[in-house]
């Protein structure tokens, strides 16, 4: 029964060092508001927007860390400029991380530059007998060796078939 109990109290341990909630409200933290933020209170709770609130930040005056924490990290050497600047990073941090959200969203990867599958890599056809010399030949020389990533991709789709090597991909 001992043993039942004490795995109870280890498994309710665990889950609540997993699991970290906010001091104020007891709202679970956001993953980024445990890394950035070390007094673990929400952003709500801060006056900021939430980490995937979709409109603009608003800024606050209190997001600053409690002085009694930075004395038990010893950080109570720090000028006030550098007390500042550390104060503001977390602010800073997510104006950043919007900013590249909404820059992905804007400009999205083009779908063209990418290959569709592997047959069309391959779809070039074989390199010819005499650039396979030549790309040899350099080699052999100890010359840098000129090749395209398609002209790359044909030949070692060569190798695998004169091989026989199963692609497994």
């Amino acid at each position: 029964m001992f043993d039942e109990e004490q795995r109870e109290q280890e498994v309710i341990d665990f889950i609540s060092n997993k699991i970290k909630r906010c001091r104020k409200c007891g709202n679970e933290l956001h993953y980024k508001e445990k890394y950035y933020f070390n007094d673990r209170i929400c952003c709500t709770c801060k006056g900021l927007k939430p980490f995937d609130a979709p409109e603009d930040i608003a800024l606050s005056e209190s997001c600053e860390p409690e002085p009694a924490r930075l004395a038990d990290e010893g950080h109570d050497a720090r000028t006030s400029t550098e007390r500042e600047l550390f104060s503001r990073y977390p602010e800073w941090q997510l104006m950043n991380e919007r900013a590249a959200k909404k820059w992905r969203e804007e400009h999205p990867p083009e779908e063209s530059s990418l290959p569709s599958s592997r047959s069309a890599v391959n779809s070039a056809g074989p390199l010819s007998v005499e650039r396979i010399n030549e790309l040899m030949a350099k080699y052999d020389a100890s010359e840098a060796v000129d090749i395209r990533q398609e002209e790359l991709i044909s030949l070692l789709w060569e190798v695998l078939y004169h091989r026989k090597i199963n692609p497994v991909f």
